[in-house]
């Protein structure tokens, strides 16, 4: 289960909801790169890395509080993607693969209209929400 001070209010019917954002930008292959903030407030929070297995297939693993090991959570609720600046989207569909949130990871796999599997095309950035319960009620 997860450690972090999370913010306390979140008003949901569904207990411990945690969300978490990514910003992420490819590269050449679809070489994924975590964006890091030029305005000094950090995106990524609760994300250690993504990466790239196969065409437009991305492993997405939670970062601990400290120390070694991952962050792991009782199951997923959501995974949204929007891509940012794009004007079309080499990989516009998006969906989880596999859900090993209660192992510490999501797969996903971001694919083109026709449902091949595609990576998104380098200097694409795609914003992730990741929604994931912390409680096992």
């Amino acid at each position: 289960m997860s450690n972090h001070r999370f913010e306390q209010f979140q008003l949901s019917l569904e207990k411990k909801v945690v969300s978490l954002f990514m910003n992420v930008s490819f590269g050449a292959s679809g070489a994924p790169t975590l964006v890091t903030a030029a305005n000094g407030r950090p995106y990524n929070r609760g994300i250690q890395s993504i990466t790239r297995n196969s065409a437009g297939n991305y492993t997405i693993v939670f970062q601990p509080v400290s120390g070694s090991g991952i962050d792991t959570y009782q199951r997923l609720l959501a995974c949204h993607y929007t891509p940012l600046n794009a004007t079309a989207a080499a990989a516009p569909l998006f969906r989880v693969e596999a859900d090993n949130s209660a192992s510490g990871n999501l797969v996903v796999q971001f694919a083109s209209t026709a449902g091949a599997a595609t990576d998104p095309a380098s200097g694409e950035v795609a914003l992730i929400e990741i929604k994931l319960s912390n409680s096992s009620l």
